[in-house]
């Protein structure tokens, strides 16, 4: 029962830091991706940044959200992003597209 409570908790902050301080999304991203060493690194952010479709980057914050609050249930991270309004996801892509590299051509 405590470990639901902890989960929901983690949820609720990972929700919260989506709407409230987005740029903390594109840090985590960037300390993540720093752990990483040489051609992996690139490879990874490489990963991240093809699996945006209309620049959401949804592996990019499934990453994040997995690395940094342990949420693993893909369906949460969705809902808690489709419960953003289209300012906080902008903000969220800016964040993002920041740190990932940029597509050429």
């Amino acid at each position: 029962m405590l470990d639901r409570l902890i989960n929901r908790l983690r949820i609720w902050h990972f929700g919260h830091v989506c709407r409230h301080d987005p740029g903390r999304i594109g840090l985590e991203l960037r300390r993540m991706l720093a752990e990483l060493q040489g051609p992996a690194r690139w490879a990874h952010a490489q990963n991240l940044m093809r699996s945006g479709r209309a620049g959401d980057y949804p592996l990019a914050l499934r990453a994040v959200a997995e690395s940094h609050w342990k949420i693993t249930d893909s369906a949460e991270i969705v809902r808690i992003f489709e419960s953003l309004t289209e300012e906080e996801r902008d903000r969220i892509r800016s964040a993002l597209s920041f740190v990932l590299p940029q597509r050429l051509g």
